[in-house]
């Protein structure tokens, strides 16, 4: 990859993102995206990345904003029930040097949308046209030839 992942120093005392039992497939999504994906960019990705994310970890997919200063994004990241965290494997489109983080799931810069919002930002449309389950498919290959 060609940005360094680093620890986030957010998770309890004495652990890091590393340490987290899905941390290598998280950091395999994110080469994928940046390997199939011409020009990659992390924004614009947020969504199908957490999605495919969700579809091969336990963690659940989630829709919002980002916040930072008086700026809201649309964004999509995962969470972490378990460890009540949200993880981001896109969060350098904030101009973070980290691409993937992991923070409590009180981050304020995390802000939920409502279930209907949520369904507009993720498309019904992915649903009808099988984006998603191309994209798992295309990822599982990928992963094969590995």
């Amino acid at each position: 990859m060609g940005r360094k992942i680093m620890e986030n120093k957010t998770l309890e005392k004495g652990a890091s993102l590393t340490d987290l039992p899905y941390y290598s497939r998280l950091v395999e999504v994110r080469k994928y995206f940046e390997e199939n994906i011409p020009n990659f960019e992390p924004y614009g990705n947020c969504h199908p990345a957490s999605r495919l994310i969700s579809q091969v970890t336990p963690l659940k997919q989630v829709a919002g904003d980002f916040i930072l200063g008086n700026t809201r994004a649309d964004h999509g990241w995962n969470y972490d029930p378990e460890r009540q965290l949200y993880l981001d494997v896109t969060h350098d489109q904030f101009g973070s040097p980290q691409p993937i983080i992991a923070v409590p799931s009180t981050d304020p810069r995390y802000c939920i949308s409502g279930v209907r919002s949520f369904f507009e930002r993720l498309g019904l449309i992915d649903s009808l046209t099988g984006e998603s389950s191309l994209r798992l498919q295309s990822f599982l290959k990928w992963r094969m030839k590995k």
